[in-house]
């Protein structure tokens, strides 16, 4: 609980008041007048004693009705407040406070500004706008309380704040050219079940041990021996998404915390609507930084992309991985699609880096720190490339459609 001024517009001026009619009545001798001066310097006394003899207790309950909200998100609140006024008191008003990851007023009168008196509990929703990625606060309550005149008023901090982890905006991308099965070889489905679907039987000689309802007539006439069927299991495959945490890449600000550097924010952003699409389109993926490590285990359903949200909400700017790591994590692609997602790259760093397309089947730069022009090098070696514009609201789709449609050079040696 902090303290400020006690007294409102009108009781300040009360009390200016009261002091000038003293003084003309101490040079006039008028009694009348000392008295009239009196009762305004006594007022506002009177009305903070009532303030602060009645404060009572107050309890808070906050909750936010968005389990998981992005940047961008309006986030619902629901508030309840629960309090014991001793004495009667004037018009009460809250003021919900938040720092800076969030946006949007949280104020309001209790009961339409009604006497706050005895034991009553209130209850008051408002929307709050997400507006940086990290850990941020909800609270503490403020009340802010007059006296029955309104000449003076008591302001009260009450609660502890509600954090709330705001994860990167997610924005809805097409989807990449090459599907699963052209990217690596393989199939996006699993057939589990016999006479259904595709035949995804093959026939191998019969082995002690294997159950006669296997054998597989067809192809134990054609070959002369027993056959029996094999159930052939098919996999998703598999994709990567890298983001380069490479603190010398990007500013200063992307190392102190979360949502202060606007080019880091659209990587993480890309990074997590890219890991999605990619889901969606019937991968497995890899969320990894530069030097191989894991943002979170392999991601394979839906159900998974909460805890990616969840980790990528605090990641910040670390370290450094160069070529040599790059080329371990690529080469693991496995084939499949690598979207490589960086920041502002030294011309020695692209040189080396743009030589590692050929470990991908469908290799994909995107860059939050550089123009266009600069990416030439990664182009000109297979990989499609994009330039995000961070001012730009639409510079993360933007970025993402100019590499799905480019086709790159492909004049790697």
């Amino acid at each position: 609980m902090r303290r400020r001024w006690p007294l409102t517009l009108r009781g300040t001026l009360s009390l200016v008041l009261a002091f000038v009619v003293l003084v003309v009545s101490a040079r006039t001798g008028l009694i009348p007048l000392a008295i009239a001066g009196v009762a305004l310097l006594v007022l506002p006394v009177l009305g903070l004693a009532t303030l602060w003899w009645g404060r009572g207790s107050v309890t808070i309950a906050r909750r936010i009705r968005s389990t998981s909200p992005s940047v961008g998100d309006e986030v619902p609140v629901d508030l309840r407040v629960s309090t014991t006024v001793g004495l009667a008191a004037g018009t009460a008003r809250w003021v919900d406070g938040h720092d800076e990851g969030f946006g949007g007023a949280a104020s309001g009168a209790f009961r339409g500004g009604e006497r706050l008196v005895g034991q009553q509990t209130f209850s008051a929703g408002y929307e709050v706008t997400a507006r940086r990625r990290g850990v941020h606060a909800l609270g503490p309550l403020t009340i802010i309380t007059e006296d029955a005149f309104g000449l003076s008023r008591r302001v009260s901090v009450y609660g502890e704040p509600l954090m709330v982890t705001i994860a990167p905006a997610v924005v809805e991308l097409v989807g990449l050219p090459m599907r699963a099965a052209e990217a690596s070889g393989a199939l996006n489905s699993t057939t589990s079940r016999l006479g259904e679907g595709m035949d995804n039987l093959i026939a191998r000689p019969y082995a002690a041990g294997d159950s006669m309802r296997r054998i597989h007539w067809r192809a134990t006439a054609h070959h002369g021996e027993l056959m029996v069927r094999q159930e052939e299991r098919e996999t998703a495959p598999e994709a990567t998404v890298v983001l380069d945490c490479s603190e010398a890449h990007w500013d200063a600000a992307a190392r102190a915390s979360p949502g202060s550097d606007p080019e880091f924010e659209a990587a993480v952003s890309l990074t997590a609507s890219a890991a999605i699409r990619l889901l969606r389109d019937g991968y497995r993926v890899r969320v990894l930084d530069a030097g191989g490590a894991a943002f979170v285990p392999l991601l394979a359903v839906e159900d998974d992309v909460p805890d990616m949200l969840l980790t990528l909400s605090t990641v910040r700017a670390h370290g450094g991985a160069g070529a040599a790591e790059l080329r371990t994590v690529i080469s693991g692609a496995a084939r499949g699609p690598v979207i490589l997602i960086v920041g502002r790259m030294a011309e020695a760093d692209r040189d080396a880096v743009a030589r590692l397309a050929g470990a991908s089947g469908l290799p994909v730069l995107i860059s939050a720190g550089m123009r266009t022009a600069e990416l030439a090098p990664f182009r000109a070696h297979g990989w499609r490339v994009g330039a995000c514009a961070p001012a730009d609201p639409d510079g993360v789709a933007n970025a993402w459609e100019s590499a799905r449609t480019d086709e790159g050079l492909d004049d790697a040696p």
